[in-house]
């Protein structure tokens, strides 16, 4: 995991093919360490590969694809994050959120405005700090209300 994690730091675009191959693996802690590598790489070759485990059953997984999706910034990633932004975790659906405000070239003010309603007080705040990066006049009454919402009390995980 040291050399994975060593390759993502400076960014060696050359350890990217081989990282996708290593995913294969049945290790979820080797799994976790490519696909956040490969976000840390920010290869758009990487993205077929990472979109294929958004579905993994362990959330800790989900997390790790929201952010190096993110991280690659690409746009095609879209479609993904708004799944994710959209999963029973909350840590899930805050990452996916917060990616979804890194992507190159796409508003997801739709989606912001939905996520402002959501149950976890971390999601609906990076809601809000989405919508305020695309808000139009009229919406802005929506972010004053959201953020009345967001200092309610957490739940606890």
């Amino acid at each position: 995991l040291n050399l994975i994690d060593l390759l993502a730091r400076v960014r060696a675009q050359q350890a990217a093919g081989l990282f996708v191959e290593m995913l294969a693996t049945e290790k979820n802690s080797v799994r976790i360490a490519l696909i956040h590598a490969l976000g840390e790489i920010g290869t758009d070759r990487a993205l077929p590969a990472v979109r294929r485990f958004a579905d993994d059953g362990e959330w800790l997984v989900r997390v790790n694809v929201a952010l190096a999706l993110g991280k690659i910034g690409a746009p095609e990633a879209y479609p993904v994050l708004a799944a994710l932004a959209a999963d029973p975790h909350p840590w899930v659906r805050f990452n996916a959120v917060e990616a979804l405000r890194k992507l190159r070239g796409i508003s997801a003010r739709e989606l912001f405005l939905e996520r402002t309603a959501d149950a976890d007080e971390k999601v609906r705040a990076t809601a809000v700090a989405g919508l305020g990066m695309c808000a139009e006049a009229g919406e802005i009454e929506v972010l004053i209300l959201s953020l009345i919402h967001i200092s309610e009390p957490t739940r606890p995980y």
